[in-house]
């Protein structure tokens, strides 16, 4: 039983006789809302054709009592159909679209019984010689109507079965052979045509299904297009048109734009793995979704940076206060594994009272204030504004001149005398960047330097302004020393353990005589990386003295963790120790720790006498500062040949 069953519902389906599809009912809708003026008016033009012809020998009201009645129902079916047909049927609700289908196949048994009413009272009183005429007339015309409403057979077989049952009944019952024989002929040619219907329609479904697959895959790769595959958060294609989107609806759309560059993203992901770094990047990205409004736009921008667009914010200080909330969502612990990890981030604001006719712009402007914030500290909050344009376009200006190795070689180094307190004389020079650009006039040394790093070419600086270094120190007595700075991060991965020896070598430079200093910020990305760099030329001959010591928060544990060779003390521990006892107090509680790992200090910066008369009473050995030798060119330290570098170092013989 189960068997029949099956199989009767396959056949129902084969026929189209089956509960159909919503994408198929709409089809069917649509398809005879185009097809009912033909389908109504083969049957008008015909039953007045067939009026007209029969209207001498059946007598008037018998040959047009079917079109007196049934045309004026056509006539207003047809302006309902077609009326549809205009106010976009495609809008139209299911059920509504269902109903009127069923409608259809109710009109469809009807009209077909009516028809073969008026054709078989017509043929009953007709001669014999004319009577087969009348169900020609009617099959002919159901045949057509059939094939107009191919798309909904259930209507298509209710006009064909209907509508030839009474005629071929009709005619079986007359007697008459030739209207026997054409009976049977109109069977087969129902048979026939339901067969045809039926392989149409199956057409027409394989035609439907193939079109909403494409429907469906094109909806699947417009979401893939506007949205990020691994945070599931839209896209930068989804974030720009929301904002066009914004300014098509008003010109005075309030909106505003947060975006989020994440620090410390790159350690995590070349310490623990891509996956890991996937599942950071995703759970900020929760974290992002939660803290935002449901208004607002999330979405990621591309590597570690996220973007939010809020519409219609109330005000700035609103969209402050948002940022300030992510910014300590994203300061919240992370754990990987058994690994707590805490990020910080740069964001940039961006708010506008009237969207921009380019709303790129709005995007622009927050990528300028983000820039702003990541050069100010890893974990700030910027808000755009006008100067910042001018100086982002400056920095950029830098980075592209540095790309160009022609304007690379415009960077000179100058000499910063080095003297040592219980010698008095000179010991040797630090080597300082200057950059004198011909179009952008005096570039500060922070600039470059960080410009190089941001692009990826603080390697070929350094080693650009190494060797410039070496030739000039080589110029020098053998006891005074070269000391040069490697303040950049990424010192583990530059290979400079390998390019600094090989340089040494080709300059024939002994390495005893060179000094690199370092700071926090070159040891920061990588500690252990770095840690083995600074080996690698210590066990050369090369001094590594540690830079800027007191100016960060983590030199202590530098000290007990690497071995220094030197210290050099920041600026702002020498800056008020001639007028505040709290300074020379935390200055003395500084060098105990210098004394403990057993590096010898230098004091830079000293720009007074009083200074350096505190200073000499402290267990410090070297001294550097306007008030003892400003920084001169390579052609002024030649002067060391004859002992004659001494501009300022009287001062110390003095004391």
């Amino acid at each position: 039983m189960h068997d029949i069953f099956e199989k009767l519902a396959r056949w129902k389906t084969a026929l189209g006789l089956a509960p159909a599809s919503d994408e198929v009912a709409r089809e069917q809708f649509r398809t005879i809302s185009q097809q009912a003026p033909i389908f109504y008016g083969i049957v008008i033009v015909n039953s007045l054709f067939m009026a007209i012809a029969t209207v001498d020998q059946a007598g008037m009201l018998l040959s047009l009592a079917f079109p007196a009645l049934a045309i004026p129902v056509m006539i207003y079916r047809l302006v309902k159909w077609r009326r549809r047909s205009a106010g976009h049927s495609d809008k139209w609700e299911i059920d509504a679209i269902r109903r009127a289908l069923r409608v259809n196949v109710i009109l469809a048994n009807v009209l077909p019984f009516l028809v073969a009413v008026w054709a078989l009272s017509v043929m009953a009183v007709l001669p014999p010689s004319h009577a087969p005429y009348i169900p020609l007339f009617a099959i002919l015309s159901m045949i057509a109507c059939a094939y107009c409403l191919l798309s909904h057979p259930a209507a298509a077989y209710s006009i064909m079965i209907s509508g030839s049952s009474y005629i071929t009944i009709g005619m079986f019952m007359a007697g008459d052979p030739m209207l026997v024989a054409m009976a049977g002929n109109i069977v087969l040619l129902v048979i026939v045509v339901v067969y045809m219907v039926s392989r149409q329609y199956h057409q027409v479904n394989r035609i439907i299904a193939s079109r909403s697959r494409i429907v469906k895959q094109r909806a699947h790769a417009n979401e893939l297009a506007h949205q990020d595959q691994l945070t599931g958060l839209p896209n930068r294609r989804a974030l720009v048109e929301k904002l066009h989107a914004l300014r098509d609806e008003a010109s005075n759309h309030t909106a505003a734009i947060i975006m989020i560059d994440m620090n410390g993203f790159k350690p995590v992901n070349d310490t623990y793995g891509h996956a890991a770094g996937d599942k950071l990047l995703a759970t900020i990205g929760r974290r992002l979704k939660e803290t935002a409004s449901r208004e607002d736009l999330v979405a990621r921008l591309g590597g570690d940076e996220f973007a939010i667009l809020i519409g219609n914010p109330k005000d700035i200080d609103q969209t402050y206060r948002k940022a300030e909330a992510i910014l300590k969502a994203i300061a919240q612990p992370i754990m990987l594994d058994e690994h707590e990890l805490r990020l910080g981030a740069a964001l940039g604001i961006a708010v506008k009272s009237e969207i921009p006719d380019d709303p790129l712009i709005l995007l622009q402007h927050a990528d300028i204030a983000l820039y702003d914030a990541k050069a100010r500290s890893s974990s700030a909050i910027s808000v755009f504004e006008g100067r910042m344009a001018a100086r982002v376009q400056r920095r950029t200006m830098i980075e592209q001149a540095l790309s160009d190795r022609g304007q690379m070689k415009g960077i000179e180094l100058h000499y910063q005398p080095i003297f040592g307190l219980r010698s008095n004389r000179l010991t040797g020079f630090e080597a300082l960047a200057r950059w004198d650009h011909p179009e952008l006039g005096s570039i500060l040394p922070s600039d470059f330097v960080e410009a190089a790093e941001r692009n990826g070419l603080a390697t070929r600086l350094t080693i650009h302004l190494f060797r410039q270094a070496v030739i000039a120190a080589k110029e020098w007595d053998e006891d005074i020393t070269l000391s040069f700075n490697l303040s950049g991060s990424g010192l583990g991965t530059s290979g400079l353990d390998r390019l600094i020896p090989e340089i040494l070598e080709q300059e024939s430079f002994n390495p005893n005589r060179l000094a690199v200093e370092v700071t926090e910020t070159a040891l920061l990305g990588d500690p252990a990386a770095a840690q083995s760099v600074l080996s690698k030329l210590q066990d050369i001959g090369v001094r590594i003295v540690l830079d800027d010591f007191g100016a960060g928060y983590a030199s202590i544990g530098y000290l007990r963790e690497m071995h220094f060779d030197g210290i050099k003390l920041d600026g702002s521990l020498i800056r008020d120790i001639a007028t505040r006892a709290k300074s020379r107090d935390l200055l003395t509680g500084v060098l105990h720790l210098c004394q403990a790992v057993g590096a010898s200090v230098t004091a830079e910066m000293v720009e007074n006498e009083e200074q350096l008369d505190l200073l000499r009473a402290l267990p410090i050995t070297h001294v550097q500062g306007y008030l003892l030798g400003h920084p001169v060119t390579a052609s002024e330290t030649r002067k060391t040949d004859a002992g004659q570098f001494e501009p300022r170092a009287k001062l110390i013989k003095a004391r």
